[in-house]
């Protein structure tokens, strides 16, 4: 007779509205209070390489590139004046960003992403919709580094 599956409990699903999110520009940390939404993510990059004695190929793994959206509320002038220094100055600035996702309610505890050289992309100045309910824009940016000072624990029940 098989052993009977364990299963994840409900309660260590991480609840991602608890998030927090911080900049840090030119030594000045700020708490991210417009965020709404905060992506983080790493592509590697590949080269497809031929081995003899196989029909497929292999895949090596060359590089990585960091990438990350926010979808924030335009309510702040953060962004817009990192936009007008570098258009009136040409003066670009890199900053790091740091979330933190925990949830009280899990034993998986919590986890702090910071990434750092963190670059805009593009902010939109102005928005009118007449449509619209709120003042809020996705901002993409790129990233230079990653650090994970504190990350999940593992859940009881995941060592097979």
């Amino acid at each position: 007779m098989a052993d009977k599956a364990q299963t994840m409990l409900a309660k260590d699903v991480i609840r991602a509205v608890e998030a927090r999110a911080y900049m840090t520009i030119n030594g000045k940390r700020r708490l991210l209070l417009n965020a709404k939404k905060v992506t983080i993510k790493v592509d590697k990059t590949k080269e497809e390489v031929a081995i003899l004695g196989r029909i497929n190929k292999g895949n090596k793994s060359t590089g990585a590139k960091g990438t990350g959206s926010m979808t924030v509320y335009d309510n702040t002038p953060i962004f817009t004046e990192l936009m007008l220094d570098f258009m009136n100055h040409g003066k670009d600035v890199y900053f790091d960003l740091q979330v933190t996702n925990e949830d009280s309610d899990s034993a998986a505890g919590s986890r702090t992403v910071v990434i750092k050289g963190v670059n805009i992309d593009n902010f939109d100045l102005t928005l009118c919709d007449a449509d619209g309910k709120y003042l809020e824009q996705d901002v993409d940016f790129t990233f230079e580094g990653l650090e994970i000072p504190e990350n999940f624990k593992e859940l009881d029940g995941m060592q097979a």
